[in-house]
């Protein structure tokens, strides 16, 4: 611990409350490395952890809502007294409105869909919708009691004042009157127990103002966007965004990503990316009078899509986070004293063996769906001169060799997760992308011999 008390060099943190987002729906961590994962914000000075269960909590309002490898109540108990004796505050996520797909999936909740084919968005005219969300929230208040804080998400509710019948209520009310008739009254419900509840922003920019100020009355809201400088990122997040929202007396947060906001199907984080926006959310967290910043840690864009980037293999760009927001940049050393970090709370050869085996999989796939395009081409060039179909043959050739590596680099990557990661959830991650692999190699094959029945025809 001494080596890292040299490392975090100010002697106040730049970011006040510096919260690390764990998420669960992607690649889950086991029980033991969650209350791990939470021993390590804490060496690295994170003030509290975001944990984003989905379907990895141990519901009672629906068990239909668990996954295979769901925690148990003494997991979710373990999580709470590793915390309490470390110091972490534990901040539930729960979604309220988009991202609903792990209950709306389910037919028994059909009927809740705001578009009756889609699976992500809850009806906000209908009591029922928030009944759910607060039998979602009052489950994990029975097992994480005492909670200060509560992220109730509120993004991405990309069919929001689409139906009929909202669109109709927008028209006449405004989409902030909307919104706050189906998580007003989660939001009070909160508060009434001395819990402070939290939102992503992005669904209220356009709002009146009004509405906006209603909401900063009822909820800190996280302002987020992952590439680039906050100050200039989008018509969602930018200066004006900022000034608007405190004007109104809105309290904010912000929120950048150590992993996750690369890609939806990627292995490992940019490293220099999410720094630079790192340490952009803490430039701003001054400029602007924010409570806190929240690095996000995506596991999946959503649950019904791909698994992405482990942890484990992103504890370099974890760390860099943690002195970027707390410090305002890396130590002297810069990547190096990263490493020294996870080398001082004993993480560095567990990472070490994780980013290597990801690092071997991105190459794989990336030379794999090469030679993918490179055969389809060929395919093409042989279509209409079969005289040329002999260099197809020698890159399927080729093709067949590299498949074969696959169950090396499957194994490597199972051997790097062993403990972190439940097996079946590392072998789910390496079949959505190797399976593909052999997929493609059956069709080119099909493809190569049809042409050749022709030219032998």
């Amino acid at each position: 611990m001494a080596s890292l008390d040299k490392l975090f060099a100010a002697t106040d943190p730049i970011v006040p409350q510096r919260a690390l987002h764990i998420d669960c729906k992607g690649v889950p961590p086991t029980p033991r490395r969650l209350v791990e994962l939470v021993e390590i914000a804490a060496s690295l000075r994170y003030t509290a952890v975001v944990i984003e269960f989905e379907d990895m909590f141990p519901w009672t309002v629906d068990a239909r809502f668990r996954c295979e490898t769901a925690y148990t109540a003494d997991d979710i108990r373990a999580l709470r007294e590793k915390a309490e004796e470390v110091g972490v505050g534990v901040i539930p996520l729960v979604q309220c409105l988009g991202h609903m797909e792990f209950a709306l999936k389910l037919d028994d909740y059909a009927h809740l869909r705001e578009i009756p084919t889609n699976v992500g968005c809850l009806n906000p005219l209908m009591d029922e919708s928030g009944e759910l969300v607060e039998g979602l929230v009052d489950d994990v208040l029975a097992l994480l009691p005492g909670v200060e804080q509560f992220h109730l998400g509120g993004d991405e509710a990309w069919t929001f004042g689409t139906a009929p019948e909202t669109k109709e209520f927008v028209g006449r009310q405004g989409k902030g009157a909307l919104y706050l008739k189906h998580v007003g009254p989660i939001l009070d419900k909160l508060a009434r127990q001395g819990i402070r509840p939290m939102l992503w922003h992005d669904m209220m920019v356009q709002w009146d103002d009004d509405a906006i100020e209603t909401m900063g009355e009822k909820a800190d809201l996280v302002l987020w966007g992952y590439a680039g400088h906050p100050d200039r990122m989008s018509t969602v997040v930018n200066a004006d965004v900022f000034k608007r929202f405190g004007q109104l007396g809105v309290s904010m947060w912000g929120a950048t990503a150590y992993k996750g906001a690369n890609g939806s199907n990627v292995d490992l984080p940019i490293f220099e990316t999410r720094l630079s926006n790192a340490l952009a959310w803490a430039e701003v967290a001054g400029k602007y009078g924010l409570k806190g910043v929240i690095t996000t840690a995506w596991s999946r864009y959503m649950h019904l899509e791909v698994q992405c980037e482990p942890i484990d293999g992103a504890l370099d760009s974890m760390a860099a986070h943690a002195f970027a927001l707390r410090d305002g940049q890396l130590p002297e050393g810069g990547y190096d004293a990263c490493l020294a970090a996870l080398e001082g709370i004993g993480q560095k050869i567990h990472f070490d063996r994780a980013h290597a085996a990801l690092t071997e999989l991105t190459k794989f796939r990336k030379f794999g769906w090469e030679l993918v395009q490179l055969l389809r081409e060929e395919y093409e060039v042989i279509q209409r001169d079969r005289r040329r179909r002999a260099t197809a043959w020698m890159s399927f050739d080729q093709f067949k060799r590299h498949i074969a590596r696959s169950e090396s680099v499957a194994r490597q990557v199972h051997d790097a997760l062993a403990g972190s990661v439940d097996p079946l959830w590392v072998q789910r991650y390496l079949d959505s992308r190797l399976e593909p692999f052999c997929v493609e190699a059956g069709e080119i094959r099909r493809l190569l011999e049809q042409v050749d029945r022709s030219f032998q025809g």
